[in-house]
C-alpha cells in the first residue's frame, strides 16, 4: 500500500526542486539589466545584428560589447539612451576594454544541438 504512494511522490518532490532549482538560475542578477523585447520587439532591431552566429551556428553567441556602442556609442558620443543608468555600465565596459560579464542561465549539455534557423524564421514573419 505504502509503495503505491513512493513513486508519485517522488516525481512530485522531483519536479519542485527542479522548479525550484530552475527559477533560482533566472533569478542571478545581471551586470546590465538588458530587455530583449526592448531591442527587438518595440524597436524592431533583427536578433543576427546582435547575434551574428545564430543563422549559421547551434550557438548564437553573446555579442561583443562593440556592437552595443554600434548604437549606443561611447560616453563622448551618445546617441541611444544616454541617461540610462544601464547603458552607462555598458559603456564602463567599453572604456575600460573589458567584455560584459553575463552571468550564464542556461547550461545544455555538449551533445545538444539547438540550430536558430527556425526561430530566426519565425521572428522575421513577425517583425
Amino acid at each position: 500500500m505504502v509503495l503505491r504512494y513512493i513513486f508519485p511522490i517522488g516525481l512530485i518532490l522531483s519536479a519542485f526542486f527542479l522548479a525550484l532549482s530552475s527559477s533560482a538560475a533566472l533569478a542571478e542578477e545581471q551586470p546590465i539589466a538588458f530587455s530583449h523585447k526592448l531591442h527587438t520587439v518595440q524597436n524592431g532591431i533583427a536578433c543576427q545584428y546582435c547575434h551574428l552566429y545564430a543563422r549559421r551556428s547551434f550557438s548564437s553567441g553573446v555579442p561583443p560589447v562593440s556592437t552595443c556602442i554600434g548604437c549606443h556609442g561611447p560616453q563622448e558620443q551618445k546617441l541611444v539612451q544616454p541617461e540610462s543608468t544601464e547603458v552607462n555600465k555598458m559603456r564602463t565596459f567599453w572604456s575600460n576594454n573589458e567584455p560584459i560579464p553575463w552571468v550564464k542561465i542556461h547550461d545544455i549539455p555538449d551533445f545538444v544541438r539547438f540550430p536558430h534557423k527556425e526561430h530566426i524564421n519565425a521572428d522575421s514573419n513577425r517583425l
